[in-house]
């Protein structure tokens, strides 16, 4: 029987473990720096959205607030005036006109009849003879006081760009109820409203 052999020692295996582990670990923290900043990136992206999310939440409410302002004022000065007046007072409708004009986010200010009929918008003078019977701002102030409605959007009859309308409801010194709106036309940068 021969005798044994002592093993032979290789100097390539540690050679090769070492090579392997210098791929290995670099490819794995640059696996997990990848992954941490991946995890960062979208934590980042979703802060700045909920923040511009309430920032333009924050800014709609303050529009919302000052179109309800304006129309406010617009039925205090229309208050106890008779519909042939405000249909056919071009001072009355300059002076409304001039109010809607202090604020850029206010298109027209209306002043819808118990008919359905406009003898006031601020888009022109004198009014149209249009019928707005159809649309939700006026039906839904018709037999109940809503508040301050916000209507759907449409196409308006008068400027024929999309709108929305804020209204209220207003009552003559009769005691009828009427309607009074404020329009909001989108605008396009250089647009006239």
């Amino acid at each position: 029987m021969a005798p044994a052999r002592a093993p032979r020692f290789r100097p390539t295996a540690p050679l090769k473990a070492l090579l392997v582990a210098s791929i290995a670990v670099p490819a794995l923290v640059f696996a997990a720096a990848a992954w941490q900043s991946y995890k960062n990136a979208f934590r980042l992206a979703d802060d700045r959205a909920r923040h511009i999310s309430s920032m333009l939440e924050e800014h709609a409410l303050k529009t919302l607030e000052a179109m309800t302002m304006v129309l406010r004022v617009a039925d205090q000065r229309l208050r106890g005036v008779d519909d042939q007046t405000i249909a056919t007072s071009r001072a009355l409708w300059q002076e409304i006109r001039g109010l809607q004009q202090l604020s850029e986010q206010v298109g027209s200010i209306y002043y819808i009849d118990r008919e359905g009929r406009n003898p006031l918008t601020t888009r022109l003078f004198p009014p149209s003879t249009l019928d707005f019977s159809d649309r939700d701002y006026w039906y839904e102030h018709r037999d109940s006081d809503r508040g301050v409605y916000i209507g759907r959007s449409y196409t308006g009859k008068i400027s024929n760009q999309p709108i929305f309308n804020l209204s209220i409801r207003r009552t003559t010194p009769d005691g009828t109820p009427t309607t009074a709106s404020t329009g909001c036309c989108t605008r396009r940068p250089g647009s006239a409203s």
